[in-house]
């Protein structure tokens, strides 16, 4: 089977299992805002929210600051002071989201378990 079998597949997975702490509202409009907290703080370097508006290829900020506000209300993300600086909020992801990427992490292994020969 070729990458992109294995690709189709793990969305299928995802697709089809429910996922785990997200409600389809956070999927449909705060996914990719979230992805890129996540990615931020896998690098060790927390997104602001100054930053986070700025991410116009996402969203307008108005429509980013309402998002950032609902993954903040869902449990996903917080909104903290870092080294007394009470001028710069750090978004930073909660259990709520490292469950989700566990989750995400174990359908992806199952996918790439499921096609063996694919992954080299």
């Amino acid at each position: 089977m070729s990458h992109q079998s294995l690709y189709i597949d793990f969305l299928i997975r995802a697709e089809a299992k429910s996922v785990h702490g997200l409600s389809e509202k956070t999927k449909a409009e705060s996914q990719h805002l979230l992805d890129r907290i996540v990615i931020a703080d896998a690098h060790g370097k927390n997104l602001t929210v100054t930053q986070a508006m700025r991410l116009i290829d996402i969203a307008s900020p108005s429509t980013l600051h309402r998002r950032l506000g609902f993954l903040q209300s869902e449990a996903l993300i917080a909104m903290v002071y870092h080294e007394g600086n009470r001028r710069t909020k750090f978004l930073v992801p909660l259990l709520k989201t490292q469950q989700y990427l566990a989750h995400m992490g174990r359908l992806m292994l199952a996918s790439v378990d499921a096609h063996p020969t694919t992954v080299q």
